[in-house]
């Protein structure tokens, strides 16, 4: 299987779509920042929630280039669920995220 490189137009994996097509994070393991990647120019809503389902941090986003880093600096070693909103407070994207030292 071949590795399908984002956003160059192009479906290395033959999976239908260019990676480019999904919603997606990269943690940055040297930090606790992450980017993510949304196929569309959009306004958003991050938010942050624990396991115990206590909202940690909220952040508007815009996806205008499509890439962007987020800063998790004032979240403590554990794991975090992480959802995108519209404007409509329609979640469109949930995922697990891991913070660690």
């Amino acid at each position: 299987m071949a590795l399908d490189l984002p956003d160059n137009g192009i479906d290395e994996d033959c999976s239908g779509r260019d990676a480019s097509a999904f919603t997606f994070i990269w943690k940055d393991l040297n930090n606790s920042n992450a980017i993510i990647h949304y196929p569309e120019a959009i306004q958003a809503e991050l938010n942050i929630y624990n396991t115990s389902g206590k909202l940690m941090q909220t952040q508007q986003l815009d996806f205008t280039p499509r890439y962007l880093e987020v800063e998790f600096d004032n979240l403590t070693t554990g794991f975090y669920i992480i959802t995108l909103s519209d404007s409509d407070y329609e979640i469109f994207y949930t995922n697990k995220l891991f913070i660690g030292q």
